[in-house]
């Protein structure tokens, strides 16, 4: 039997050096790989992808609040 390597939302967090909760995650399009009573494990091959989705969610927050900045001058 195939095991798939899982990572939980915890060591995402530890990982990225940021709070990551499962709602943001899913909000990203991530999917999970399954469900305990403890909470949500990810695919451990998602991980570039969690990265990505993070950072293009970061550059478009940092994007809109700059054309907001330069709106108010």
């Amino acid at each position: 039997m195939e095991t798939i390597p899982t990572i939980s939302t915890s060591q995402i967090s530890a990982l990225c050096g940021v709070m990551v909760t499962t709602t943001f995650l899913k909000e990203l399009g991530i999917n999970p790989a399954f469900e305990t009573g403890n909470g949500l494990h990810w695919h451990e091959d998602d991980l570039p992808l969690i990265y990505m989705r993070m950072a293009e969610h970061f550059i478009r927050k940092a994007t809109k609040e700059t054309q907001k900045q330069l709106a108010a001058e």
